[in-house]
């Protein structure tokens, strides 16, 4: 009760008994101080449970905070995080209530600031090792130190000291309550017989107020234990159902209580492991563990670690547990602990180590190093293998990035920080080859590759990355390019043609196969099928090859026919070898042209059968020179017997008549044999033809024209001028049958001068100096088949009986018994020229090669190439390329044609074409072409000479012409000429 309410009794007393007032003032004042007295004492009671309770919440508060820390660190569940969180702003509240509650407590409020004092520290602890737990860095050793221990136990001292000393307090002041209740109620006994029921009822009413104040007090308390309760409650539903282990143990280790979490693990009921020993659950191997562990309880209170258990069917676990000693008021100390099952954990854990050693074995054997560059703190990780590749011992040094720029040459440092930062700049990896210098000074090749990393919010963190060591697989590919170029050069370079296919097409081919195919670039042949090139006749041969080679088996040479892209036949060697492109079974085959190979030997067969027949005919004719002789002889007798009428002197005339014409053609024998005696004398080939022009005009008839083209500076002959005069009769009256409607007969002289590849071409051909006789018709010409006979004796087109087949045998006998040699170029329908080559005389007796001419010239310009002879337009196009000349080539007019068309707004410098061709010859294709392009020059060639093309009125005068049969280099002087003429 309070004062005022004290000081309104009085009062009433006073106005309701005036008299015992006066009688009672004394006693009234004592019973009023001990009632005052007595209310202060009560509040004092009351402020003592509040600061009992207050202190009893702060307790509570500081358990639940210390429970989840405990429970986040060992399981790094943020669930436990919660009660930890809560608990921080609840127990701020209650040191400033209690503040309150004992502010005019001096003790007490130093103690309470104490307790405050220890809370800040405990609370930057449990900030320090959550974030380190965060941040996955070490945090047990923090624990193992025990602050958060010693710092908790401190608190936990200081509130039970606290509390004890408000317990105290009180109890004294109930006992004061007590002893000023039995004091009030003395004295309201004795004021009773003199106020009565009045004061009776007053202070009945007093006693009944303070007992509910008694009661609300008690109630409060009640509703306090109830939380309390409330709240152990809740804690041991938060026990039971935790996944983690939660038990609690005495000092020997006898399991007091175990949750169902730790029991389900270990394959037990919660009951059944009761009062066992934890160091019964234990595997055999942890039980110096279980000691050491026991040991720490009992010396720190604390203890925290590994520990492996073993279940009910022999499975083992690890545990990570945190334990700590706890009094709880208790009389016997008991251990309060939680573990983790890291299992799980710990196996990965293993596999991952066992990963990063594969992961370092790996490295060290492809010399990989791997790195990192954090750029916040400027920490720069290599691995082992980085250290070696840079000459050091894992760990030897600490690496910054000035050290790893100190081991890069000038040259490549600039680049590699160009690259870095543009891999930051553009959030794309790089990847460089460039040089280290190594410890030892040796300079090593390093492929760097990296990429930039960026956390959530996009900032640039670190930079990682990979380096391997290249040098020996830089220079093993240095050696293998270097061995491919050359190869690839020998390839490219080689005359013979080199392919090949996989899977029955072309894969690759040289440029000798380009040329001897037709081909004007690879994509025309390659990926075509490799039987689009067989002459039909071999096929099946070739395909039973390419499965020998796709057996392994290596092919045999083996000689076929092929075809080229203009559908042309070639006769080629081939050979097969087994490899391997891109992975799969190839073939690479070897091809060499052996056409014109094939045209010489069929030259020498044809030789040796001239040969051959020239010795029968030689044999055949001295024996019949003989008979003749014999019967000329007695013809002559018979006639000088006979008289002047008789009439066997007619017929032996007939007889000589006969025998002297066999003799003629006996002559004619012995020349094409080469066993005519010959009478050599020094001449001028121009000064015969003058002498026989006009035997000539009279022998061919007024219906055909002789044009003669004499060299003014012909060298001189050494030569029989018999032989060559009929050398040239017969190939006059050769030329004037195959004019019977007329035409012209040119002769022509020069001085020519043959090399190395006439000769090669031309069987019995000598190099040197040598003067030509050309003799062209333009009759009707002969075709392949014809040419290849007409040397032979008795061999003749004309009808029976006129002709003996005996003229171009005895020219062809002359020539060769004179040291020269017979060419022949026709056409059917173009006319026919017979090209005769003597030695000149200051080469009669030098057969030496002839001296190498000036340095060829060289070009870039195109050129189009029109030759229906393959194996000239082969050779052809190839000394002209070889020269540096871009060639274009054409089998016929009208194709070449089609590629002049087809090159609109590209160069085309010169036309290069045989005047005759089938379907449209060399002048057509020249106008049409210079119609489209004027500045485009041409150049004729022909087996037939200059002048009978002229005369022919095939050419017009002034034309540019070159005259086969030509040398590759006489070509490119040519070309080069015409190109650079006005």
């Amino acid at each position: 009760m309070s004062q005022s309410h004290s000081f309104n009794l009085k009062k009433q007393l006073t106005i309701s008994l005036v008299l015992p007032m006066i009688l009672l003032t004394t006693l009234g004042g004592i019973l009023a101080w001990q009632i005052d007295h007595l209310l202060s004492v009560t509040d004092w009671v009351a402020h003592t449970n509040q600061v009992i309770v207050q202190t009893t919440k702060l307790g509570d508060f500081l358990d639940d905070g210390e429970l989840g820390l405990r429970g986040y660190l060992l399981t790094g569940d943020p669930d436990f995080l919660e009660p930890y969180d809560t608990s921080r702003p609840a127990v701020d509240s209650g040191f400033n209530d209690l503040k309150q509650l004992i502010s005019d407590n001096s003790p007490q409020l130093e103690r309470l600031q104490a307790i405050r004092s220890t809370y800040a520290q405990w609370q930057e602890f449990a900030a320090e090792v959550i974030a380190r737990k965060r941040d996955g860095k070490e945090y047990m050793s923090l624990l193992n130190m025990r602050v958060d221990r010693q710092l908790f136990r401190t608190m936990s001292d200081e509130i039970d000291t606290l509390t004890e000393t408000e317990r105290q307090l009180r109890q004294q002041r109930l006992l004061t309550v007590q002893r000023s209740t039995r004091q009030t109620i003395a004295t309201a006994l004795s004021v009773i017989v003199l106020v009565g029921c009045l004061l009776g009822v007053w202070i009945r009413r007093q006693l009944v107020a303070v007992s509910r104040r008694f009661e609300d007090t008690l109630a409060v308390a009640d509703r306090k234990t109830k939380a309390l309760i409330e709240s152990e409650d809740r804690y041991r539903d938060l026990v039971e159902n935790s996944r983690d282990l939660i038990c609690t143990h005495d000092l020997k280790g006898r399991l007091l209580s175990v949750n169902r979490a730790a029991a389900n693990l270990l394959g037990y009921e919660p009951g059944e492991l009761l009062d066992r020993s934890l160091g019964d659950l234990l595997a055999p191997e942890a039980g110096e563990e279980f000691d050491r562990y026991l040991s720490l309880i009992d010396r720190d209170g604390a203890a925290s670690g590994l520990m492996v258990v073993q279940t009910r069917l022999g499975e083992r676990r690890v545990w990570e547990y945190n334990n700590n000693l706890r009094s709880d008021g208790v009389a016997s100390p008991v251990v309060r602990g939680m573990a983790h099952d890291i299992t799980e954990r710990t196996q990965t854990e293993a596999k991952l180590r066992k990963s990063e050693k594969q992961l370092a074995e790996a490295q060290q054997l492809a010399h990989v190093g791997s790195w990192e560059h954090h750029v916040t703190t400027d920490e720069v990780i290599w691995s082992d293998e980085l250290f070696r590749i840079f000459g050091f011992e894992p760990g030897e040094i600490q690496p910054t990035y000035a050290t790893f720029l100190e081991l890069i040459p000038e040259e490549g440092r600039e680049k590699l920080q160009q690259m870095t930062a543009a891999a930051m700049a553009e959030r794309t990896p790089f990847a460089l080859h460039h040089r280290v210098i190594r410890r030892d000074g040796e300079q090593r090749i390093l492929y760097a590759s990296g990429r930039a990393v960026f956390n959530e919010a996009g900032d640039f963190v670190r930079m990682v990355g990979t380096a391997q060591d290249v040098t020996e697989q830089r220079r093993a590919e240095e050696a293998l390019l270097e061995s491919e170029q050359r190869y690839r050069s020998l390839v490219e370079l080689s005359p013979e043609a080199i392919a090949v296919h996989c899977e029955g097409k072309f894969v690759y081919m040289n440029s000798a196969g380009l040329n001897m195919f037709g081909a004007a670039s690879p994509d025309e042949i390659i990926g075509k099928p490799v039987l689009g090139t067989v002459h039909p006749d071999y096929q099946e041969i070739v395909l039973a090859r390419i499965r020998q080679n796709g057996e392994g088996k290596q092919s045999g040479l083996m000689q076929q026919r092929l075809i080229r892209l203009d559908g042309k036949p070639i006769e080629a060697e081939v050979t097969g070898i087994p490899t391997m492109y891109q992975s799969k079974p190839a073939v690479q085959i070897v091809i060499r042209d052996i056409t014109e190979q094939r045209r010489l030997e069929e030259q020498l067969r044809q030789s040796q059968k001239m040969q051959a027949i020239g010795q029968l005919a030689g044999g055949v004719a001295h024996d019949f020179n003989n008979l003749l002789t014999v019967i000329t002889g007695y013809s002559q007798m018979a006639i000088e017997g006979a008289g002047a009428n008789d009439e066997l002197r007619g017929d032996i005339g007939e007889i000589q008549k006969a025998s002297e014409r066999a003799a003629a053609l006996t002559r004619q024998l012995l020349a094409f044999s080469r066993q005519q005696v010959l009478q050599l004398k020094v001449l001028n080939l121009n000064t015969v033809i003058a002498d026989t022009e006009k035997m000539l005009r009279r022998l061919i008839g007024e219906h055909i024209q002789l044009i003669t083209k004499l060299s003014p500076d012909l060298a001189q002959l050494k030569a029989d001028p018999g032989q060559v005069e009929q050398v040239i009769m017969n190939l006059a009256v050769n030329a004037r049958d195959a004019m019977p409607e007329g035409g012209k007969l040119i002769i022509e002289t020069a001085n020519v001068d043959l090399d190395d590849r006439y000769v090669r071409e031309h069987v019995g051909a000598r190099t040197g100096p040598h003067v030509m006789l050309a003799v062209t018709d333009t009759g009707t010409g002969m075709d392949k088949a014809t040419m290849s006979r007409i040397f032979e004796p008795f061999f003749t087109t004309k009808e029976i009986g006129k002709g003996t087949g005996l003229g171009l045998s005895t020219v062809f006998g002359i020539v060769k018994q004179s040291g020269g040699n017979i060419w022949v170029y026709s056409e059917p329908g173009s006319g026919t020229t017979f090209k005769i080559y003597l030695p000149s005389l200051h080469a009669a007796d030098d057969s030496s090669p002839a001296k190498a001419d000036k340095l060829l010239p060289r070009g870039s310009e195109t050129v189009l190439l029109v030759e229906d002879e393959a194996a000239l337009r082969v050779l052809a196009a190839r000394a002209l390329r070889k020269q540096g000349y871009n060639v274009l080539e054409a089998s016929n007019g009208e194709e070449a044609l089609q590629v002049a068309q087809g090159r609109a707004g590209m160069p085309l410098d010169v036309v290069v074409t045989d005047v005759i061709m089938p379907q449209m010859g060399g002048k057509p294709l020249a106008l049409l072409v210079q119609g489209m392009r004027p500045d485009t020059k041409v150049l004729f060639m022909s087996g037939y000479t200059n002048d009978a093309i002229l005369h022919q009125g095939v050419l017009e005068e002034g034309a540019a012409f070159l005259q086969k049969p030509f040398t590759p280099d006489a070509l490119v002087r040519k070309i080069h000429e015409v190109l650079n003429a006005a």
